[in-house]
Order: C-alpha cells, then structure tokens, then sequence
C-alpha cells in the first residue's frame, strides 16, 4: 500500500512539472488536488500500521518532503 502513495506523490510532481514548463493552470490544480489526497492517506490509513519507530521516521520523511515543496 505504501508503493500507492509513493507513486501518486510522484504523479502530483510530474503534473506540477509539466503544469509549470506548458503554463498550464489545470495541471497545477490538478497536482495540488492529488498531493493533498496522497497526504491525506498517508496520515490516515499509512501511518495507522506502523508502530515504534518506523511511525516516527515516516512522519519525519513526509514532514521533509513537504518543506522542499
């Protein structure tokens, strides 16, 4: 399940990618519509099977990932 999420976030940066270099408003809306999904999954339904450490170190990774963004 975690495989979903990793390759929704990178579809939502490829739309932004392309979104940005087309000037293409629909796809950067687009993007942010599926990132906010993608977060939201892994906060709700990810993180809720991990335990320990790994739950830690998960949400330190998406928290790194959302400063670069």
């Amino acid at each position: 399940m975690y495989t979903y999420s990793v390759v929704w976030m990178l579809y939502s940066f490829i739309l932004l990618f392309l979104g940005t270099l087309f000037h293409t408003q629909i796809m950067r809306i687009a993007s942010l519509g599926i990132m906010i999904l993608t977060i939201d999954k892994v906060f709700l339904y990810d993180a809720s099977e991990l335990t320990g450490l790994f739950r830690v170190l998960s949400f330190f990774g998406l928290g790194l990932s959302l400063f670069w963004e």
